[in-house]
Protein backbone atom coordinates (compact mmCIF):
# COMPACT_ATOMS: atom_id res chain seq x y z
CA UNK A 1 0.00 0.00 0.00
CA UNK A 2 2.73 2.27 0.93
CA UNK A 3 3.64 2.18 -3.11
CA UNK A 4 -0.15 2.89 -4.21
CA UNK A 5 -0.87 -1.18 -4.53
CA UNK A 6 -4.46 -2.61 -3.97
CA UNK A 7 -4.29 -5.92 -1.77
CA UNK A 8 -7.15 -7.52 -3.07
CA UNK A 9 -7.27 -10.80 -1.80
CA UNK A 10 -5.39 -13.28 0.90
CA UNK A 11 -5.04 -16.32 -0.94
CA UNK A 12 -4.08 -19.01 1.50
CA UNK A 13 -0.36 -18.12 2.03
CA UNK A 14 -0.33 -15.92 -0.60
CA UNK A 15 -1.83 -12.24 -1.11
CA UNK A 16 -2.87 -10.46 -4.78
CA UNK A 17 -1.90 -6.96 -4.72
CA UNK A 18 -2.96 -4.47 -7.86
CA UNK A 19 -0.81 -1.57 -9.04
CA UNK A 20 -2.65 0.36 -12.11
CA UNK A 21 -6.02 -0.66 -10.83
CA UNK A 22 -8.48 0.62 -9.49
CA UNK A 23 -6.69 4.24 -10.04
CA UNK A 24 -4.39 4.30 -13.36
CA UNK A 25 -0.88 4.59 -12.85
CA UNK A 26 1.50 4.71 -15.25
CA UNK A 27 4.59 3.27 -13.17
CA UNK A 28 2.64 0.65 -11.70
CA UNK A 29 5.51 -1.61 -12.53
CA UNK A 30 8.07 0.38 -10.53
CA UNK A 31 5.83 0.84 -7.93
CA UNK A 32 4.84 -3.22 -8.26
CA UNK A 33 8.92 -4.30 -7.99
CA UNK A 34 9.36 -1.57 -5.28
CA UNK A 35 6.71 -3.36 -3.23
CA UNK A 36 8.25 -6.69 -4.02
CA UNK A 37 11.82 -5.17 -2.59
CA UNK A 38 9.97 -3.68 0.33
CA UNK A 39 8.65 -6.71 0.96
CA UNK A 40 11.52 -9.06 0.55
CA UNK A 41 14.11 -6.37 3.29
CA UNK A 42 11.27 -6.87 5.78
CA UNK A 43 11.26 -10.32 5.42
CA UNK A 44 14.89 -10.17 5.95
CA UNK A 45 14.59 -8.74 9.34
CA UNK A 46 11.97 -10.86 10.56
CA UNK A 47 14.10 -13.34 9.77
CA UNK A 48 16.89 -12.73 11.79
CA UNK A 49 14.32 -11.74 14.85
CA UNK A 50 13.07 -15.81 13.95
CA UNK A 51 16.33 -16.93 14.13
CA UNK A 52 17.77 -15.05 17.28
CA UNK A 53 14.89 -17.03 18.87
CA UNK A 54 15.76 -20.35 17.16
CA UNK A 55 13.02 -20.36 15.08
CA UNK A 56 13.27 -21.08 11.16
CA UNK A 57 13.53 -18.52 8.79
CA UNK A 58 11.01 -17.91 5.94
CA UNK A 59 11.03 -17.92 2.46
CA UNK A 60 8.59 -15.77 -0.53
CA UNK A 61 8.38 -15.98 -4.09
CA UNK A 62 6.71 -12.96 -5.84
CA UNK A 63 5.70 -12.68 -9.34
CA UNK A 64 4.95 -10.03 -11.28
CA UNK A 65 2.86 -9.19 -14.61
CA UNK A 66 1.09 -6.75 -16.25
CA UNK A 67 -1.82 -6.29 -18.98
CA UNK A 68 -5.24 -5.71 -19.91
CA UNK A 69 -7.62 -7.17 -17.42
CA UNK A 70 -11.38 -6.27 -16.75
CA UNK A 71 -11.66 -4.76 -13.56
CA UNK A 72 -14.81 -3.63 -11.61
CA UNK A 73 -17.58 -4.30 -9.12
CA UNK A 74 -18.30 -8.18 -9.83
CA UNK A 75 -21.12 -10.84 -8.75
CA UNK A 76 -24.48 -10.79 -7.38
CA UNK A 77 -26.08 -7.43 -5.52
CA UNK A 78 -25.32 -9.84 -2.21
CA UNK A 79 -22.43 -10.81 -2.69
CA UNK A 80 -20.66 -7.64 -4.88
CA UNK A 81 -17.02 -7.26 -4.69
CA UNK A 82 -14.30 -5.50 -6.17
CA UNK A 83 -12.34 -7.81 -8.85
CA UNK A 84 -10.25 -8.41 -11.75
CA UNK A 85 -10.07 -11.27 -13.97
CA UNK A 86 -7.90 -11.83 -17.59
CA UNK A 87 -5.21 -13.94 -18.62
CA UNK A 88 -2.55 -10.57 -17.38
CA UNK A 89 -4.00 -12.02 -13.59
CA UNK A 90 -3.37 -16.12 -14.21
CA UNK A 91 -0.10 -15.00 -15.60
CA UNK A 92 1.35 -12.91 -12.85
CA UNK A 93 0.05 -15.96 -10.47
CA UNK A 94 2.00 -18.22 -12.78
CA UNK A 95 5.06 -16.49 -12.56
CA UNK A 96 5.10 -16.36 -8.80
CA UNK A 97 4.96 -20.12 -9.14
CA UNK A 98 8.18 -19.41 -11.44
CA UNK A 99 9.99 -18.69 -8.17
CA UNK A 100 10.31 -22.04 -6.82
CA UNK A 101 11.49 -23.65 -10.26
CA UNK A 102 14.63 -20.99 -10.63
CA UNK A 103 14.55 -20.21 -7.43
CA UNK A 104 14.24 -16.68 -7.07
CA UNK A 105 12.95 -14.81 -4.55
CA UNK A 106 11.40 -11.70 -7.12
CA UNK A 107 10.62 -12.89 -10.65
CA UNK A 108 9.03 -10.17 -13.36
CA UNK A 109 7.96 -11.15 -16.73
CA UNK A 110 9.96 -9.21 -19.62
CA UNK A 111 6.68 -7.20 -19.93
CA UNK A 112 7.31 -5.82 -16.88
CA UNK A 113 11.01 -5.73 -17.25
CA UNK A 114 10.62 -3.91 -20.57
CA UNK A 115 8.78 -0.96 -17.80
CA UNK A 116 11.47 -0.75 -15.06
CA UNK A 117 13.79 1.86 -15.30
CA UNK A 118 17.63 1.57 -14.92
CA UNK A 119 17.65 2.22 -11.53
CA UNK A 120 16.70 -1.83 -11.25
CA UNK A 121 19.36 -4.77 -11.22
CA UNK A 122 18.15 -7.93 -12.69
CA UNK A 123 19.54 -11.19 -11.71
CA UNK A 124 19.18 -14.41 -13.61
CA UNK A 125 16.82 -14.65 -16.69
CA UNK A 126 15.24 -17.48 -18.36
CA UNK A 127 12.62 -19.06 -20.55
CA UNK A 128 10.10 -21.61 -18.69
CA UNK A 129 7.38 -23.54 -19.89
CA UNK A 130 4.36 -22.30 -17.98
CA UNK A 131 0.78 -24.14 -17.05
CA UNK A 132 -1.86 -23.40 -19.66
CA UNK A 133 0.66 -21.45 -22.52
CA UNK A 134 1.86 -23.40 -25.57
CA UNK A 135 4.95 -20.93 -25.47
CA UNK A 136 7.22 -20.80 -22.72
CA UNK A 137 7.11 -17.33 -20.65
CA UNK A 138 10.51 -15.13 -20.06
CA UNK A 139 11.46 -14.43 -16.82
CA UNK A 140 13.83 -12.29 -14.75
CA UNK A 141 15.32 -11.88 -11.67
CA UNK A 142 14.96 -8.60 -9.96
CA UNK A 143 17.48 -8.04 -7.27
CA UNK A 144 17.32 -4.59 -6.55
CA UNK A 145 16.43 -0.71 -6.81
CA UNK A 146 18.67 1.91 -6.50
CA UNK A 147 15.99 3.54 -3.91
CA UNK A 148 16.56 0.28 -1.70
CA UNK A 149 20.33 0.44 -1.45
Amino acid sequence: EAEGGVVKQFTGDGVMALFGAPQPREDHAERAARAALGIVRRLADLNRTLQSQGLPALAIGVGIHTGEVVAGLIGPDQRVEYGVVGEPVNLASRVESLTKELPATILVSRDIASRLGPDFTFGRTALLPVKGRTQPVEVLEVLESASSR
